[in-house]
């Protein structure tokens, strides 16, 4: 009886080995660790502010792509285009696992720091908003990068909202009623993120050609 129930023990912890070892094998096959500079915010009365915000706007634990704008963008009314609904300087986009595949595999040679606020990762793309809005900390963040090219084909979301230096609020927007492009492809490719033209100026362009 002793006998069978040594094998028995041995037998399920032999199970167990080679379970965790073919984790592990799909882990490395699939999975790739790289090391980001980690950035706090420049200003911490925004930390409990940005860490609400976030936790809202999805109910997750969501990373974010963010990015800056020196030039406040505008929001219109689409039905009538010369009312501006409001103005915003900054972007935030899903950082969503499997959603891009390219990106995915890529965005740590693009990514120049990362910030975590709460639960929750910011990555960081371009010079300007890193010095705008963040410090550096002289330590490194570990990111896990998804090498295995499967995609849930979900789409990222998008909100905005405009920040000082001592605060920050979300803009509500109405795709229904509200002019607005949002910036998603800024962060799916490698690209110059230092320049902005597409993010801020695409509304103005957008209303001169409708009068035109």
């Amino acid at each position: 009886m002793k006998k069978n129930n040594k094998h028995r023990i041995w037998l399920l912890i032999g199970l167990v080995f080679l379970g965790v070892f073919g984790l592990m094998v799909t882990f490395i096959r699939h999975y790739d660790i790289d090391l980001l500079p980690k950035y706090q915010l420049r200003y911490s009365k925004l930390q409990p502010i940005l860490k609400d915000a976030l936790s809202y706007q999805n109910g997750s634990l969501d990373d974010y792509d963010i990015v800056y704008m020196p030039k406040t963008d505008t929001i219109w009314d689409k039905e009538s285009y010369g009312y501006v609904i409001d103005t915003f300087n900054i972007r935030f986009v899903t950082h969503g696992h499997k959603q891009s595949p390219y990106r995915d595999q890529n965005f740590t040679k693009w990514a120049k720091g990362c910030c975590t606020i709460g639960s929750h990762r910011l990555y960081i793309y371009d010079d300007e908003t890193l010095t705008t809005l963040f410090s550096p900390t002289k330590q490194v963040i570990p990111v896990m990068i998804d090498k295995s090219g499967i995609t849930n084909y979900s789409m990222e979301k998008e909100f905005v909202g405009f920040i000082t230096d001592s605060t920050f609020r979300i803009i509500e927007i109405d795709n229904e009623k509200h002019g607005y492009r949002n910036a998603i492809d800024y962060f799916l490719s490698e690209r110059n993120h230092e320049i902005k033209t597409d993010l801020y100026l695409h509304n103005e362009i957008f209303i001169n050609d409708m009068i035109k």
